[in-house]
């Protein structure tokens, strides 16, 4: 009777603890889960994820964010700050409504039109838009590691990565020839 009430009392606390802990969804195109592609093609929480990295899910336990992480060497979790959720989803969001306007610039664009998707299903992200994406998020992401192989952080680091990002090059020469 007692392993009885005992496996009871088991059940209900891990039911109380499952009810407290909350996935949390980064942004609809990202999901509940980030893994590898979506990490290095966002550029999402590039200073906690690793190139040994695998999948990791966001969840809220008691006011407080965890991010379970899923890597080669094994499975972590990691204490996260409210904002830093928050900044990854605006960077997500920021990166998707940036291409969907670029979308609507045809003559500035080299893409595809594809008359076999139905016309309710709009298509987001062209392939050479996406291989951008994923081209500068690489590249961002090997910056940003190559700056805390440094010993760089703060505004070191993202004035390391600015002036080595040709992106950031090429947008300052044209502001100048403006």
């Amino acid at each position: 009777m007692s392993i009885i009430l005992s496996l009871f009392f088991l059940v209900i606390m891990n039911l109380s603890v499952i009810a407290q802990d909350k996935l949390i969804v980064l942004h609809p195109v990202v999901g509940d889960t980030i893994d590898k592609y979506e990490q290095r093609n966002f550029v999402l929480f590039s200073d906690i994820l690793d190139q040994n990295f695998i999948s990791a899910t966001i969840h809220c336990e008691n006011a407080k964010y965890v991010m379970h992480i899923n890597s080669v060497l094994g499975f972590k979790l990691v204490d996260i700050k409210e904002e830093d959720v928050v900044e990854n989803s605006n960077h997500v969001d920021k990166l998707v409504k940036y291409f969907k306007s670029l979308i609507g610039k045809k003559d500035s664009l080299d893409f595809e039109t594809t008359s076999s998707l139905p016309m309710s299903v709009p298509e987001i992200l062209n392939d050479a838009q996406k291989r951008n994406i994923a081209k500068e998020a690489r590249r961002y992401f090997d910056l940003n590691q190559d700056a805390v192989q440094l010993g760089l952080s703060g505004l070191d680091k993202e004035n390391y990565i600015k002036i080595n990002s040709k992106t950031w090059v090429a947008k300052t020469l044209f502001e100048i020839v403006k």
